[in-house]
């Protein structure tokens, strides 16, 4: 499975939000400048995190995007839903059992079996990453690295 730049611009936004949630809300260039991420390319992705219900907009001078549900309770499954739609490695399991196109009947294909496999436990592991896990490892390792990083004279 390939990681997009839009899925991961999108998990980098949530987790950057993730740690500051003492901001409450935030300013799309502010996101975009601190995480090197285009700020139009930004825009769209956080519409679409808003229409899955991730998030939430506010207009306004005081205006930015929040979150509408709390970072813990905010898997990446359901931001890689909101962003790249089902988890499908294969065309066979995208389109279904009556489009599929192997000289195998689907229920003997193996290469489909173990597809499905794959899926579910693709799904498994990515619910059971939150968007404050994935922002308490970070601040954990970041911590953990500048530790490493002291020395004394």
């Amino acid at each position: 499975m390939k990681v997009s730049k839009k899925l991961e611009y999108a998990l980098r936004a949530l987790i950057f939000m993730a740690s500051r949630e003492h901001e409450k809300i935030f300013l799309i260039k502010n996101i975009a400048a601190l995480n090197g991420i285009p700020k139009k390319f930004l825009e769209l992705i956080l519409l679409e995190l808003k229409n899955a219900g991730i998030l939430s907009s506010k207009r306004g001078v005081s205006g930015g995007y929040r979150f509408f549900i709390p970072p813990s309770q905010i898997s990446v499954l359901d931001v890689y839903r909101a962003i790249e739609g089902e988890v499908e490695p294969t065309e066979c399991i995208r389109k279904g059992d009556a489009n599929c196109e192997s000289a195998v009947e689907p229920e003997w294909c193996a290469i489909r079996a173990l597809m499905e496999e794959v899926k579910v436990r693709l799904e498994d592991q990515m619910k059971k990453w939150s968007i404050k896990k994935m922002a308490d490892f970070e601040r954990e390792a970041r911590s953990k690295s500048a530790e490493s990083m002291m020395f004394q004279i």
